[in-house]
């Protein structure tokens, strides 16, 4: 039989700490405890002290990682704050989660995204591209994409985070010059 600490993988740890940490931090800057071990009972229902070993070192690991911040009070206890790079990390996990719901009956209405994104903000054009395409997106040109799911709040999101949104159009339409070649690759 697998050990709790067998089945959860560092991956999944850090989104938790961080995501964990995020929302406590909407609350207020920081999350204070009265100790590092306490904090980590708090994080997880592990027991044994191998696996509260491991989790003090994911604890250190981020904090190596300047994701997050563990400083001592005046009064001795722990403060875990959210640092930058954490903020930036949490996002990460956000984008990844991203999806497209496919509707059930589709409503004849096309979604475009039209960008013109300046080489100024390459990167952050290609990884949007590569966001459209990992979506189910229809490349019709380099930087014209069509679907025909309701997708503007995911659109609004992404361009907003990415620092894109002046170069970027969200276009809602009823026919396009290609939409046989469409329905057939979206299957509808």
């Amino acid at each position: 039989m697998q050990s709790k600490l067998q089945i959860i993988t560092k991956s999944t740890t850090t989104k938790t700490i961080l995501a964990t940490i995020a929302v406590s931090a909407l609350i207020g800057s920081a999350i204070i405890f009265p100790s590092l071990p306490y904090a980590i009972s708090k994080f997880t229902k592990l027991n044994t002290k191998k696996e509260k070993y491991y989790l003090k070192k994911v604890f250190k690991k981020l904090e190596r990682q300047n994701l997050i911040s563990i400083s001592e009070t005046s009064d001795g206890k722990v403060k875990i704050t959210l640092t930058e790079n954490g903020r930036a990390r949490i996002l990460d996990h956000k984008i990844d989660a991203i999806t497209i719901k496919k509707a059930d009956n589709w409503d004849k209405i096309w979604r475009l995204v039209i960008f013109d994104i300046p080489e100024t903000k390459k990167v952050n054009r290609d990884i949007f591209r590569q966001k459209l395409k990992n979506l189910g997106f229809y490349p019709l040109q380099k930087s014209i994409f069509a679907i025909p799911y309701h997708c503007k709040d995911e659109i609004d999101f992404l361009k907003h985070n990415f620092g894109i949104a002046d170069h970027v159009t969200y276009i809602e339409a009823k026919y396009i010059d290609k939409q046989n070649h469409l329905r057939n690759y979206f299957q509808i």
